[in-house]
């Protein structure tokens, strides 16, 4: 299986699409600078919410 497959396969059900919804929440719909934060705080932020999209974006990638 490819990883976007294994992907699809974890997340697509009914629990995997609620877990998804709930890091929309968190990394998504946050941005990842905030001034009080540190460069490396920014960072992470931004990292977090990189893999959120990635896992996204291979849920919605088709099969090749």
């Amino acid at each position: 299986m490819t990883e976007p497959e294994l992907v699809k396969t974890v997340f697509s059900n009914a629990s995997g699409e609620k877990l998804l919804a709930l890091w929309k929440t968190y990394y998504a719909d946050r941005v990842s600078y905030d001034p009080m934060n540190t460069p490396e705080q920014t960072a992470y932020r931004e990292g977090e919410r990189a893999f959120f999209l990635s896992i996204i974006f291979q849920m919605e990638t088709e099969n090749e």
